[in-house]
């Protein structure tokens, strides 16, 4: 049973010793196994990215277990994505984690969605062209949902003001009103 991710309790043979493996086989842990066959050992470094742990039992005599395989579950959310809005303020594109879900949104509305790519890169295309100074919001969920914090990206001001009215020319002729 792995605990927050920084402990694993466990059943062995009694008075064995037991060896947790991460990532590229690199030792996380060992402990002792009780008389009871009980064990609990403190990992290096907590596993809460996803992946699995290989746990073995070595014997007073040296022999050693087939591994035991454990998953850990990924609870820990992927940085902001970086984002840029283009010109034309019609796509957003940066970096992020690959394989997790980018969404685009103004306020409450979505704008589109993308997968970032192996490489970390992303381009969304919106589905309305924002060109009005609005205020984009950016998430990632990696594939476990984990939702990073929102990075922001401004969008262009590409709209013109609207036309003066209620035009009138002073008495003078110098001077314009509206």
């Amino acid at each position: 049973l792995l605990v927050g991710g920084v402990s694993l309790s466990g059943v062995g043979e009694a008075n064995s010793t037991v060896k947790v493996y991460g990532a590229n086989n690199a030792l996380l842990a060992e402990g002792p196994v009780n008389a009871l066959g009980l064990f609990t050992v403190t990992l290096a470094a907590p596993q809460l990215n996803g992946g699995a742990l290989r746990v073995t039992l070595t014997d007073a005599a040296g022999n050693v277990s087939a591994a035991g395989q454990l998953g850990v579950a990924d609870t820990t959310p992927p940085a902001a994505p970086t984002a840029t809005i283009s010109a034309s303020g019609t796509v957003v594109s940066g970096t992020g984690e690959a394989g997790a879900t980018v969404t685009v949104r103004s306020g409450a509305s979505v704008l589109g969605t993308a997968l970032v790519a192996a490489n970390g890169t992303y381009s969304v295309t919106l589905n309305a062209a924002q060109i009005n100074s609005q205020v984009l919001s950016v998430t990632q969920a990696d594939p476990s949902g984990n939702v990073s914090a929102a990075a922001t990206a401004t969008a262009p001001d590409l709209t013109p003001p609207a036309a003066a009215t209620a035009l009138l020319v002073g008495a003078d002729g110098l001077s314009v009103t509206g």
